[in-house]
């Protein structure tokens, strides 16, 4: 992917292939949806090109319009560094977003060089707490204490939290122990396509793990 990335920049068609990929994923959300298949928001990661050029919230509308998805089943998930970006009018888009409906997520919180008072400032839905952290859990209570206070400064600005990266049963332990309610990574199941979607969906209510902490 990364490889991807940078040819795609170097060609100077990083918005092109953002676009593609937002397109395919409304795509895929109005086909599981017309299935009768509720998978909650897609995640979408966008790059700061689409951000700088400044035509990302008519492009979403016009994709989201053009499959019939509503806001409320999209969710953009950007890298600290663009959301704490003070020029090309990042703020504005990100308050039509949220004004449209659509989730706002910051990806990998917690590596960048982030200013409480921008994030206070700007009208998320999400952080998504970076792996880096998920793996020190276990090992580290100055981790577990950072990790913490993440989820209340979230909790008390309105924002939820996701932690990146869950592999054990311990750290999920840990994770529901300090309040974090959405979870992602390998403990899970790792990256698998579309079409097994609907499957995994109807079978991981029986699995073992699910009955464990959803029973």
């Amino acid at each position: 992917a990364q490889e991807i990335i940078a040819v795609a920049t170097e060609l100077g068609v990083m918005v092109e292939l953002g676009n593609w990929v937002i397109e395919n994923v409304v795509a895929q959300v109005a086909d599981w949806t017309r299935h009768g298949i509720q998978t909650g928001k897609a995640a979408i990661n966008v790059s700061a090109h689409q951000f700088f050029k400044g035509d990302l919230v008519e492009t979403l509308d016009a994709i989201r319009a053009k499959y019939a998805v509503p806001a409320s089943r999209i969710d953009l998930e950007v890298t600290e560094d663009q959301a704490m970006d003070p020029t090309h009018d990042v703020m504005n888009q990100f308050i039509q977003l949220r004004k449209r409906g659509v989730g706002v997520s910051i990806d990998d919180f917690g590596t960048g060089y982030s200013s409480l008072s921008y994030l206070k400032s700007f009208p998320l839905s999400t952080l998504k707490l970076d792996r880096l952290f998920v793996a020190d859990l276990t090992d580290d209570p100055v981790t577990r204490t950072i990790v913490k206070g993440v989820i209340d400064i979230a909790e008390a600005l309105g924002f939820d939290t996701v932690a990146e990266g869950v592999e054990t049963r311990e750290q999920l332990d840990l994770l529901i122990a300090l309040g974090c309610k959405n979870v992602q990574g390998y403990l899970f199941s790792r990256a698998i396509e579309p079409e097994a979607i609907p499957a995994f969906i109807n079978e991981f209510p029986n699995t073992p793990l699910f009955r464990a902490y959803w029973p």
